[in-house]
């Protein structure tokens, strides 16, 4: 027979103990995805710190974040403040005759953010 959390030797009913333990799978679901996502930042940061190609620790990066969130398309982009111009871009799960619109957008979207400050 279970006893409360006071450990004062009372029996803890039945429904109580369904919902405390109701409410230790919640926290081990949510502490499983703290988990998982802190395993990707440190794969991340390996990344990071045991690459000095900058065109493969981006590639590397969109694609832990897009396996982190499951998703099949993806993008990363940076561009020169000089010109506004493409300094750098990779993608995965497009289609190459989508790209120029996809640059283009999002070089549209990245200047109207940067203009709005």
């Amino acid at each position: 027979m279970g006893h409360d959390e006071t450990g004062s030797g009372h029996p803890m009913s039945e429904e109580r103990m369904k919902q405390t333990y109701a409410d230790l799978e919640k926290k081990n679901i949510e502490l499983d995805k703290r988990v998982y996502h802190l395993k990707t930042l440190n794969d991340v940061s390996k990344d990071i710190f045991g690459n000095i190609d900058p065109e493969s620790i981006m590639r590397n990066f969109l694609l832990m974040i897009m396996g982190n969130f499951g998703v099949l398309q993806g993008y990363i982009m940076t561009i020169t403040a000089e010109n506004q111009g493409i300094a750098y871009f990779n993608q995965a799960g497009f289609e190459p005759e989508d790209l120029p619109l996809l640059q283009n957008h999002s070089i549209k979207q990245l200047i109207s953010l940067s203009h709005s400050r």
